[in-house]
């Protein structure tokens, strides 16, 4: 019986010979090497590698050696002479002229232990010789920085082979990490066209720092027909959730099949791959990848019929649509039969709507409109068995009104923008529609309660009549301080609650009347025109005007005017 054939010695491990020996002091300036291998140099015989240059010779007895060192070498290059010969069938003539004059052995664990400048290789890695051939492969021209303590530790070496060979930055990556670099598909490809040996370590590795689930991940990206390793957990979350269990089995068994080589995957690799997979596509993937994700998320679930459950999912896109969608059924539940039990469901809807990572991508109408919603629905719920208004003076009702009534009628206005998820639309309508004929009702006994309050000439310490605002407001505030006062045409008490939420959360500071209420109840003149309530307002009295007798009042209102700063009046300025 034949043994095989010595395997021949690469340029790589002859290259990071010849720098490991040079790397010695007081031999930077070698130039003839003897390498002594069994397997025969079959390559060129002259090698070029940057600025390195490599004149190598297969020799196969002294007489070969001898010729070989007399031939003139090529300036700035280095000679190897590479032979099957023993130490001790050389003689002192040819050993003299090359370095260190012995032969040096093709042994890549000791090469790589020169470059490292170690005396000592972590076991773990020196049962695998391809890993120092790959780390051969990797080395800079000036080898790699020496280790500490002389050891050659395993988070070193894969801190290199992983960030060289994949791409990825750290030797110890978590299954975010690992999610969020197979993102990239050119390194992705990579992973796939490595040598076996590499890819079966790789995951061995990472297993340690990432947990099973990586190493099942990896090997899906391997077996080459996985999608996206992210997509692929997105649509796990669905399929092994746990509300879905039995559900989806033949969802989980198509899975299987098609991603996973067949073998079963444990719910625990689910449980992490997905929310993983959830925050690596969402943590740093530019929009337009992101996008291209989740789309393909949705793709595996209805190829698998389990896109109904899409709502399961905190990242699906169609998993967003059918939680608007649930909300608005939620809604009408409650529009149906309010009571505690269907407050708390839409409350629940609401938040998964809220907790879905796409709803910070939403357009802010479409998270508005769910939070408006939810509002009407409560404020129903809490009119039931009152729908008739029981206000007994016109105080109570300007009261409840800028209480209640203004948040209500900036909660109906939101709705009444287009919601494109046709379902959620319906439900919105139907809860407008009930709202509105409840407000109709209160709007009614209102002008019946203000129709008798000025037939009688009624005054009120609460309700504060226009043409007394500056008196009452502005006036006690510019004996301390100076105003501005900014009027603002057909600001209703929906608007103002709306600006006012604006403001406050510009960090704006709001300022009250001691005892007084956040915002006070004002009364228009009648008829309520901008000749007659703007006029009144800036000249301090009931009149009818222009925007010149409103400059003209303003200058000279009887409570401003002496708090003006000396030779100076108050100024108003039209827009």
């Amino acid at each position: 019986m034949t043994s095989a054939p010595s395997p021949s010695p690469t340029f790589r491990q002859i290259q990071a010979q010849v720098r490991a020996v040079r790397s010695k002091r007081g031999l930077e300036g070698s130039t003839v090497f003897g390498i002594q291998s069994a397997g025969r140099w079959s390559g060129k015989a002259l090698r070029r590698d940057g600025e390195e240059t490599y004149q190598i010779v297969q020799c196969d007895s002294p007489l070969a050696l001898r010729l070989a060192l007399q031939e003139p070498l090529p300036a700035g290059a280095y000679k190897v002479l590479v032979t099957g010969l023993a130490q001790e069938d050389l003689s002192a003539d040819i050993l003299v002229r090359i370095t260190k004059r012995r032969l040096l052995p093709i042994r890549s664990w000791e090469i790589v232990k020169d470059l490292f400048q170690a005396t000592r290789v972590d076991p773990r890695l020196a049962r695998h010789d391809w890993l120092a051939d790959m780390l051969l492969e990797l080395a800079p021209a000036g080898g790699f920085p020496a280790v500490q303590a002389g050891v050659l530790d395993a988070e070193t070496v894969w801190a290199i082979l992983l960030r060289r060979r994949l791409g990825l930055e750290t030797a110890s990556p978590d299954l975010i990490d690992i999610l969020d670099w197979s993102l990239d598909s050119e390194r992705a490809a990579g992973f796939r066209e490595a040598p076996e040996a590499f890819r079966r370590a790789a995951r061995e590795w990472l297993r340690g720092s990432a947990g099973p689930a990586a190493e099942v991940a990896l090997g899906a990206l391997e077996a080459g027909d996985a999608p996206s390793l992210a997509a692929l957990g997105i649509a796990l979350g669905v399929v092994f959730h746990p509300e879905a269990k039995g559900a989806l089995a033949k969802a989980a068994g198509k899975i299987e099949e098609r991603y996973l080589g067949g073998k079963p995957l444990a719910p625990e690799v689910a449980d992490r791959w997905a929310p993983a997979a959830t925050e690596a596509v969402y943590r740093g993937a530019a929009p337009k990848t992101r996008r291209a994700v989740l789309e393909r998320a949705d793709e595996i679930l209805v190829s698998l019929q389990a896109e109904p459950y899409a709502w399961l999912s905190d990242a699906s896109a169609l998993g967003f649509r059918q939680r608007l969608v649930r909300f608005g059924g939620g809604l009408l539940r409650v529009l149906e039969g309010p009571g505690p039990e269907a407050l708390a469901e839409l409350r629940k809807l609401r938040e998964s709507v809220l907790s879905h990572r796409e709803a910070a991508e939403a357009p802010e109408r479409t998270i508005d409109r769910v939070e408006m919603a939810l509002r009407l629905a409560r404020w129903l719920s809490s009119r039931v068995g009152r729908e008739a208004p029981a206000w007994r003076s016109l105080e109570e009702a300007a009261r409840d009104y800028a209480g209640e009534g203004g948040f209500v009628d900036w909660a109906r206005h939101v709705l009444s923008t287009s919601e494109p998820v046709r379902e959620l639309s319906e439900a919105y309508g139907k809860l407008r529609a009930r709202v509105t004929q409840l407000r109709e009702r209160q709007n009614e006994a209102f002008g019946l309660l203000l129709r008798d309050w000025t037939a009688a000439g009624s005054r009120s310490t609460e309700l504060v009549p226009v043409e007394e605002v500056l008196d009452q407001v502005v006036a006690p505030l510019a004996e301390r301080v100076p105003v501005l006062v900014l009027c603002l045409d057909g600001l209703t008490f929906a608007i103002a609650r709306e600006l006012l939420e604006d403001l406050l959360r510009e960090e704006w500071v709001e300022v009250r009347q001691e005892g007084a209420p956040a915002v006070r109840p004002m009364l228009a003149a009648l008829p309520t025109t901008t000749e007659v309530c703007r006029t009144s307002l800036f000249c301090g009295r009931l009149v009818q005007g222009t925007a010149a007798d409103e400059t003209a009042g303003f200058a000279e209102h009887p409570r401003l005017a002496p708090r003006a700063k000396s030779g100076s009046r108050p100024r108003l300025f039209h827009k």
